[in-house]
């Protein structure tokens, strides 16, 4: 499987060949698909067990936010995981995207996995907000992630002009301006307050 992570990482999907993988990792085509019964089944494996640990990561890092103040922190950490699986990361987020039904369907599956963890984070450390909106903010919060983690890992036009200590605090501030304080949504909510005019004497 790490040879097909080397040439998918690299190249897209249907430049690859059978025969690419099996010389990369030193087998024979025939032993290539003793394993596999193609290479779309093999980048379908490598996106399906990134998906899992790239899910239960997230999730794990979500889950070990105190309150809305550590937010910073977590956009971080879940930035430096991604630094340190680049490779597994630039096939599951860049070169597999649209490559065939069963990737994306993986794919989808991790998002919505990802969002409703979120959803219940959200909740959680801005208990003001009623249920739809803490999915709305969860939902923008993914998209942030996904997008961030894109354009680090291709060190995109975003990435290179702000660099990288900029990019990652403009990163923490949008996260606190999607999560927002703990009684955001309460406030959101609240209906306002009216004052009755005296009536002169």
């Amino acid at each position: 499987m790490a040879a097909g992570v080397d040439l998918f990482k690299v190249q897209a999907p249907e430049i690859v060949t059978v025969a690419d993988i099996a010389e990369r990792a030193g087998m024979t085509s025939a032993a290539f698909y003793y394993h596999f019964g193609s290479k779309e089944e093999l980048l379908e494996e490598l996106v399906r067990t990134f998906g899992e640990t790239w899910v239960a990561t997230v999730t794990t890092l979500l889950e070990a936010i105190p309150d809305a103040g550590h937010l910073g922190d977590f956009t971080d950490a879940v930035l430096d995981w991604v630094e340190e699986h680049e490779s597994e990361a630039l096939v599951f987020f860049t070169s597999s995207v649209g490559s065939t039904p069963g990737v994306d369907r993986c794919r989808a599956d991790t998002r919505e996995r990802i969002i409703r963890a979120g959803t219940g984070v959200v909740a959680r450390l801005a208990p003001g907000r009623k249920p739809a909106q803490a999915g709305a903010s969860a939902v923008a919060l993914f998209v942030l992630l996904a997008a961030s983690v894109r354009s680090q890992l291709t060190t995109d036009e975003v990435f290179q002009t702000l660099g990288r200590t900029r990019f990652r605090r403009e990163v923490q501030q949008l996260a606190h301006s999607i999560v927002g304080p703990a009684d955001a949504g309460a406030r959101a909510t609240r209906a306002p307050r009216t004052t009755a005019r005296r009536t002169p004497a």
